[in-house]
């Protein structure tokens, strides 16, 4: 499976809130997540941290796809997540705790797949935007 493949079900498996099936798409012991902020981490915890940090802010949301594009081991996606803030946001600034402000926040990703599994990502979106909209900056 190629890396857009594979970006595209992890979008449909995180929309239907399948854990098992999304965590199922990623090779944990390569996976390796960098993201705004300078984190970067890796293996299975770096996977649940993806998964926790999001669902367990933003219970209720989705990922759209803008666009994606990809050739063999590599994709890009360029997205809008959306959702509420129901629960503390966890980030390498910080805790913010839950506000109930919607979230609408465009976002890129580069996929980087290895033998039918992802096993790196690279997020990218405008962490002040992301604060202005939780009433945290600005």
């Amino acid at each position: 499976m190629d890396a857009k493949t594979l970006l595209g079900r992890s979008v449909d498996t995180w929309n239907e809130r399948d854990h098992r099936a999304w965590t199922a798409l990623y090779d944990g012991d390569s996976f390796v997540l960098e993201a705004p902020g300078g984190l970067r981490a890796s293996g299975p915890e770096a996977v649940e941290l993806v998964w926790t940090t999001w669902n367990g802010a933003f219970p209720d949301n989705k990922i759209g796809v803008l666009g994606a594009h990809g050739e063999g081991d590599l994709a890009t996606h360029e997205g809008l997540f959306e959702g509420t803030h129901a629960g503390t946001l966890t980030s390498a600034a910080g805790s913010v705790a839950a506000t109930g402000r919607p979230v609408s926040l465009p976002f890129a990703m580069v996929y980087r797949a290895r033998e039918g599994k992802i096993i790196g990502l690279r997020l990218y979106f405008d962490q002040l935007e992301l604060m202005t909209q939780l009433g945290a900056a600005g």
